[in-house]
């Protein structure tokens, strides 16, 4: 094991070792992937070195670890939670009977559900890690919560090309045959595992003016004021479009987050991907502003209204706005 935060490997090792029911889930999965000395994770080769096994005993749990220990350069934590066996199994009652007792069957039982177990404590940390970032630092290049939230399938990212019937070549791409519910919280998440330190907000609800269609006239067809027509060429709607807003960034990163730039077409991918066109989505980028030094006209060659101004109005942060329409079409219909 090697060290981290500057502390000694012993001293956190052995706190981890002594007193195990102190630390919860997230911190002691942290704690060794901090220390180890091959700079491995969960799922990524540490589970050679860590087991991760359930607490056989059907006493309720009074925390989250109910031992660790150390032998032979391997470390075995019993977690009291969520295993394929013990106190919470969510399997039959009578595979639970026969795994919790006592015999060389009910071992080579619990050996076999072990393959089993490390992956789902794996793959629980990394979630808990996407919505509590405090809890644990995500793999470089993991992009599992991106993928899983969008409902795309391992590999997916490498398109598949089909022909239709008419020799087009089209791409498709392969997700999940469920059902996926959307809220604002997991699209903010999958927007801010992929921006990589931009803040993300996302918001939904927003009341709006939408543009009606054609025109009517009062008097014929049946319609009526108030019912089925209104004045005017806008209707005001409650639930408008969703907002995804990103930054404060610097006016360089701002560029590239804009409609037709890498990072820009990476937001609308995920957009899309997500909402599936069900909804539009306007973009708004923070622009911090930049350090200015307050100077005195006469010198140095500053010209009123181009590279000097009066007063701190330039001094606020500035906003640009990507309507939805302008999302789809690559274009930035309006800047404020």
């Amino acid at each position: 094991m090697g060290a981290a935060n500057g502390l000694p490997d012993a001293a956190l090792a052995q706190a981890l070792l002594s007193a195990p029911q102190q630390f919860d889930f997230c911190q002691a999965m942290e704690l060794l992937e901090a220390l180890d000395q091959a700079g491995q994770g969960f799922g990524y080769g540490l589970e050679k070195r860590v087991k991760l096994v359930p607490d056989e005993d059907l006493v309720f749990p009074a925390s989250d670890i109910r031992a660790c220990q150390e032998q032979g350069g391997v470390i075995t934590m019993l977690l009291s939670f969520m295993g394929l066996y013990g106190v919470d199994a969510p399997v039959p009652h009578y595979l639970l009977d026969q795994a919790t007792a006592d015999d060389d069957d009910a071992a080579r039982l619990r050996d076999f559900l072990n393959i089993f177990n490390p992956r789902f404590y794996a793959l629980l940390y990394r979630a808990m890690q996407v919505e509590r970032p405090a809890a644990g630092r995500l793999p470089a290049g993991f992009l599992g919560c991106a993928q899983a939230i969008a409902g795309i399938l391992p590999g997916a990212d490498q398109e598949e090309k089909n022909e239709n019937a008419e020799g087009v070549s089209t791409r498709s791409r392969r997700y999940f045959p469920v059902q996926r519910v959307r809220s604002v919280s997991t699209l903010q998440a999958c927007l801010r595992d992929a921006m990589g330190g931009i803040d993300v907000n996302v918001a939904d609800k927003l009341p709006a003016w939408e543009p009606l269609g054609q025109g009517i006239q009062l008097g014929c067809g049946g319609n009526g004021l108030g019912d089925d027509a209104v004045l005017g060429g806008r209707v005001f709607i409650a639930n408008g479009p969703v907002q995804v807003q990103l930054g404060p960034v610097s006016p360089e990163q701002a560029q590239t987050l804009l409609p037709g730039h890498p990072e820009g077409n990476q937001v609308q991918h995920i957009l899309g991907d997500y909402l599936g066109g069900q909804a539009q989505a306007s973009l708004a980028i923070r622009v911090a502003p930049l350090d200015r030094q307050p100077v005195r006209l006469g010198i140095e060659e500053q010209c009123l209204g181009r590279s000097a101004w009066l007063g701190e109005q330039l001094q606020k942060e500035t906003i640009i706005r990507v309507a939805g329409k302008a999302m789809q079409a690559n274009q930035i219909q309006g800047v404020m």
